[in-house]
């Protein structure tokens, strides 16, 4: 059994092994205590870069579905905004003018929701406090989208 016990716990034998009984049974205790002081150290420190991973996951998973809606939405609100304010302004002006600015919005829409896409994801590089800080920053920032304009 002292053998089984030995080999199972990866200690090998050497020089100096032990000839009595009771030699034998502290060696396989002792080996077994070994492995189980180490063990609960290393579940720990798993347990624990498992919670930071689905917390980052989680957070990931947010910026990716809700967030691109949410930002797209909000650009959409003020560009829109913008352009019926241009539009109201410029009425005298000829119809092919308004084609080319609605295809400026279209193009300005897409890289404003390109642009807010690339911050999110650079923001995935900071601690997760960090990055719990700036995600609130920012919905309190662009959450209060009145008129085409934001209260800072």
């Amino acid at each position: 059994m002292y053998w089984c016990i030995i080999t199972l716990c990866t200690v090998g034998y050497g020089d100096l092994v032990p000839v009595t009984f009771l030699g034998k049974v502290l060696a396989a205790s002792t080996s077994i205590a070994g492995i189980l002081l180490l063990a609960v150290p290393i579940s720990i420190v798993s347990g624990s870069f498992q919670t930071l991973y689905e917390r980052r996951r989680g957070l990931t998973e947010f910026v990716n579905t809700y967030v691109s809606h949410f930002a797209m939405d909000i650009s959409i609100s003020g560009i829109t905004i913008m352009f019926n304010r241009y539009k109201k302004r410029h009425q005298h002006r000829e119809s092919k003018n308004d084609d080319r600015l609605s295809w400026a919005v279209h193009v300005v829409h897409e890289m404003t929701a390109f642009n807010y896409m690339h911050a999110m994801n650079a923001q995935l590089t900071l601690g997760d406090r960090e990055i719990e800080e700036n995600v609130n920053k920012f919905f309190i920032k662009w959450t209060t989208v009145e008129d085409g304009r934001t209260r800072r």
